[in-house]
This record gives C-alpha cells, structure tokens and sequence, in this order.
C-alpha cells in the first residue's frame, strides 16, 4: 500500500506531524476541562454558554409577550370596528318625528337663503359650515 501512495515532501511530513500532536493535545485539553469541571471549577466558555442561554429564554419571553400583544392589538381593533359599524348603522336608521321636524326647518331655512342669493347674483351659491348665516 505504501509503495501505491506517494511520497510526502518533508513539508507535508512536519504538517501532518503537527496536525497529529494538535490532535492529541486537544484531547488532553478536553480531558483536563472535564477533570476541572468535575472538580467543581467553571470554565469561561460554560459561562458564556450559560449567559447565552439566559439571554435566549429572555428573548423567547419578549417574543411570547409581543405575541400576545399583537394578538390583543388584534382583538381590540376588531372590537373597535364592531362598535363602528353598530354606530353606522344607528345612524342609517331612519329618523324619529322630532329629528325629522328639525332637519326639514334646517332644510327650509337653507333654501330661502339660496333663494335669496340667487335672486340677488342671478347665481347659485352654496354656503358651507357658515354659523352666523
């Protein structure tokens, strides 16, 4: 098998020497972080991790709270249109008596000032909003 690869350049031969002792050194490296941890020590990265944790159930609770939220937001602006239209709709019933003498004297007194206008300019003028008129 040997004679099938290719010989390695001395450069490839001190790289893959290196990568082997990395290899055994990162085992040690765990083995002495697990002796640590086992002998009651905290580690950085475990810190961190259980930081990031803490932060992650805290944005998990912010995102359930603006769910929630929302859904209120929801439920009001439907309450809200429902009290709408109700309002809408009382208003396209048709008028009682009283309300109905009172629009046909607004209306009255609208066409005897148009009247007046137009008898004076020879023109129609509407008048909007006016108080005093």
């Amino acid at each position: 098998k040997q004679d099938q690869r290719r010989k390695l350049t001395p450069k490839e031969e001190e790289r893959l020497r290196a990568k082997t002792k990395l290899d055994e050194l990162e085992k040690l490296v765990d083995i002495a972080k697990k002796n640590y941890r086992q002998l009651g020590g905290q580690l950085d990265d475990d810190q961190k991790r259980e930081t990031m944790e803490q932060n992650s159930q805290k944005r998990e609770k912010r995102e359930s709270e603006l769910d929630e939220c929302r859904n209120e937001i929801v439920r009001l602006v439907s309450t809200l249109r429902k009290y709408e239209d109700r309002i809408r709709h009382s208003q396209q019933r048709p008028p009682s008596g009283t309300t109905e003498q009172k629009t046909n004297k607004l209306s009255l007194a609208s066409n005897k000032r148009q009247k007046r206008v137009e008898k004076e300019t020879g023109l129609v003028f509407m008048r909007r909003n006016s108080v005093n008129s």
